[in-house]
């Protein structure tokens, strides 16, 4: 007898005597049903279920489940919380009470999750039973078996096939007390909503589900409150994990959940079908699909609990701005429970018409139906069941993390692409100290313990993890390994799918930046997908330090290759050999490159190419100075006793001889022809030059008045006569000042031209002329 057929539309109904059953007995096909279900289920789930590793999350739960077991150094990389909003540890505390019992595995961890996944089906099949019949019950349970959604995420594990577990065992003794008035189903009702909640916090959803169906059925004029007081006495056990974490932990509690709060995925708003689609396929989605559509249409109060409990999933789901791949699964128990009412009742019409169309179909055509119906959609879910079986989307990097802890790499230091949690895979499988690289809001654990926040940033992701940590621990030595996996190991990023190209190319920068040497590749079915680089740099950015010693030149290059040979090259010619150390960084000392100039380059160069440059070396210098009629030079870094040659543009001005140290001192007279531009130039013996420009020519200007003009000068011979021509003709004498300036005014003649030149010379020859002085009439 089905429920639709008892209840009364949205009335409360009495309870049954205590004696009394709404199902049969369990008799051979009741107990061979559920069998089935559950062998079919089971090995969807069980079959290789190990052959890749862990994700991300998968690795935080097991490293947390291995704390709670004792065993082991997990402490290291991770803390019994969760540093988003997700779970209070009830799924950690199964998988180490297995870790005690049959050790520390991967396989261990994804039994748990895969037994809660099995047990579901049977739920399913039990409710289903008893809203609809065991007909309708038994394809709501093939259906859940062989869905592609749930069989991936029943082989992880994740919290999602635990807590659907509970989601679905809580809705299962919320009618069996509506459907019997015991206590004892209204007690259960309330420890499974806590152990769901505790589980995963999303099934406080389980509150308003709850209290819509009471409201929507009358159930509420039912409940006692002696009742109801047992019910929650008996419940405040099951709330034991979550008192005394928020008792020591609050303030850390607190924190997570505010930056928990505040990401979102940025991602389609169709996300879940999407991903409803990809592990589906059109003919699941198709039945899925037809048992909304036939719930609406029907409105029928046998669909009201698994129709309230749909639609709170599904509308939360869907307004809560963070993603994963993995939050729809308590959805996909109430689908299934349409769904298969829906074959059910198709099933019943086909049946009806054949019969009377008066065709032979034995004298159970509806249990026959249902029976090729069943394997139908086992065979056409084949494809769909075996993608999940065979996902390998985190295939590598448990690989990656052996070949790092048989190279000795666990306290080396690893980086990892990840979105906030793949690099705990690295810390689980091959206890290896390990760092994320990405953009994402939640805390990391570092090795050791220490947790660490991210900085806000208003409506951005936080970029600590890429612009200021991955740089830092490299420079520090807690860094020696990058691990570029291709496939992402963490839920959706808090950015699209542009952003998250640029995130790894960013890290294939940093790769490239550091000089990553690639030592290993993964490979999965002849596909790379981790590949590892060793660390042969300690900064991004090569550096050059110069410092003098004497006669000779120190030089301090920085992140350079490390234990790599250096090359010192001098204006292209090389001039000494070294080598790094652990560090990258290499010292030389090399007398001073002679001859040489300030534009010259001194390059230092490794191994593997890596150059670093600097200009302004120290070479043979020489500079000057005008006192009167006199250029005073001076020269230093010289030959000492070398002969000195000078030139000042092609012409020749002295010899002299170096002094001990490889000074000199030279004067000459002030040349009549002078330019910035022409060089004092000194060459000794063994080559080495320097020169000096800059010796300003004679300047002239006037200013006319009145018919009068006044003419200034500078740069002439001090203290010297000088005679100004206007037309070839003397117009005046003055004498400069003993920086070579002069000033002086006479008549403009009246038959003055532009074209006329006025010319200033001092007595040496140094002039200067200017045109343009006229007659003002």
């Amino acid at each position: 007898m089905s429920l639709a057929t008892t209840l009364h539309a949205f009335q409360p109904q009495r309870p049954r005597p205590a004696g009394d059953s709404l199902v049969p007995r369990p008799d051979l096909l009741g107990v061979a049903a559920v069998a089935g279900l559950a062998a079919l289920a089971a090995m969807v789930r069980l079959w290789r279920l190990s052959d890749v590793g862990f994700r991300g999350d998968e690795a935080v739960y097991a490293g947390q489940a291995e704390l709670l077991a004792h065993i082991g150094g997990m402490d290291r990389w991770f803390i019994l919380a969760s540093r988003g909003n997700s779970n209070f540890l009830v799924y950690q505390w199964f998988v180490a009470v297995v870790y005690r019992v049959f050790g520390v595995s991967d396989t261990a961890a994804r039994v748990v999750s895969a037994t809660f996944s099995v047990l579901t089906v049977v739920l399913v099949y039990l409710i289903g039973q008893l809203l609809y019949g065991r007909a309708s019950g038994f394809l709501a349970g093939v259906i859940l078996a062989v869905s592609g959604y749930a069989v991936e995420l029943g082989r992880l594990a994740l919290l999602d096939s635990t807590v659907t577990f509970f989601v679905t065992l809580t809705m299962f003794c919320l009618l069996k007390w509506h459907l019997t008035g015991r206590t004892r189903w209204l007690a259960a009702v309330g420890i499974t909503t806590a152990i769901a909640t505790q589980t995963k916090v999303t099934s406080v959803l389980l509150v308003p589900i709850i209290v819509g169906f009471l409201l929507l059925t009358g159930d509420w004029r039912r409940l006692r409150l002696p009742a109801v007081v047992g019910a929650l006495l008996l419940s405040v056990p099951a709330l034991t994990p979550f008192v005394l974490q928020v008792v020591v932990d609050h303030a850390e509690l607190a924190t997570f959940l505010s930056a928990s709060t505040k990401r979102a995925s940025d991602v389609a708003w169709y996300f879940y079908l999407n991903q409803l689609w990809q592990a589906e396929g059109l003919l699941m989605c198709a039945v899925l699909g037809l048992g909304v559509l036939s719930a609406v249409l029907r409105l029928d109060a046998g669909d009201l609990l698994p129709s309230t409990w749909l639609v709170a999933f599904a509308l939360f789901l869907q307004l809560y701005p963070l993603k994963g791949f993995n939050y729809l699964l308590p959805v996909l128990p109430p689908l299934a429970l349409l769904a298969g009412r829906s074959l059910h009742d198709l099933l019943a019409r086909l049946s009806r018409l054949a019969r009377n169309a008066h065709l032979l179909l034995g004298t159970r055509p509806v249990a026959l139906g249902t029976a090729c119906l069943a394997l139908l959609i086992c065979l056409t879910q084949a494809p769909a069941v075996n993608a999940a079986m065979t996902n390998a989307d985190s295939a590598g990097l448990r690989e990656a993390a052996y070949w790092l802890r048989a190279h000795g790499a666990q306290r080396a230091g690893v980086l990892a692409l990840s979105h906030g949690s793949g690099q705990y895979v690295l810390s689980f499988y091959g206890g290896i100290d390990s760092y994320p690289y990405g953009k994402f809001r939640i805390a990391t654990v570092l090795p050791g313990g220490q947790l660490v926040h991210t900085t806000a940033r208003r409506n951005q992701v936080p970029l600590d993890w890429v612009d200021v940590w991955p740089a830092r621990l490299i420079r520090q030595g807690r860094v020696s390994y990058l691990v570029y996996n291709t496939a992402s190991l963490d839920d959706p990023p808090e950015q699209n799918q542009v952003a998250g190209t640029v995130t790894q190319q960013r890290f294939r920068s940093l790769i490239q930046n550091f000089g990553g040497r690639l030592v290993h590749v993964v490979y999965w079915h002849h596909e790379a997908r981790v590949y590892i680089y060793r660390v042969s740099k300690k900064a991004a950015t090569p550096a050059l330090r110069t410092t003098i010693v004497g006669r000779h030149v120190l030089l301090t290059a920085t992140g350079l290759v490390a234990d790599s040979p250096v090359t010192v090259s001098y204006h292209g010619a090389v001039v000494a050999h070294g080598r790094t150390d652990a560090d990258g960084t290499s010292t030389v000392s090399l007398p001073i490159p002679d001859p040489g100039q300030p534009q010259y380059h001194v390059v230092v160069t490794d191994a593997e190419g890596t150059t670093v440059s600097a200009t302004g070396l120290p070479s043979s210098k020489l500079v000057y100075a005008v006192r009167g009629d006199l250029v005073q030079v001076a020269g230093v870094r010289f030959t000492p006793y070398s002969k000195i040659r000078l030139t000042y543009g092609l012409t020749d001005i002295g010899t002299t001889t170096a002094q001990p140290d490889g000074t000199f001192r030279w004067s000459f007279h002030l040349p009549s022809t002078t330019h910035t531009r022409y060089r004092i130039r000194a060459r000794d013996t063994d080559g080495h030059v320097a020169w000096a420009v800059g010796l300003r020519p004679p300047s002239l200007a006037f200013v006319e008045t009145a018919n009068r003009a006044r003419v200034t000068g500078t740069h002439y011979l001090p203290n010297a006569v000088i005679r100004l021509s206007y037309h070839a003709h003397l117009v005046a004498t003055v004498r400069s000042d003993g920086a070579g300036a002069f000033s002086a005014t006479f008549a403009v003649p009246p038959e003055a031209l532009p074209a006329f030149q006025l010319t200033a010379v001092d007595p040496i020859g140094r002039r200067a002329s200017v045109t343009g002085l006229v007659y003002l009439r």
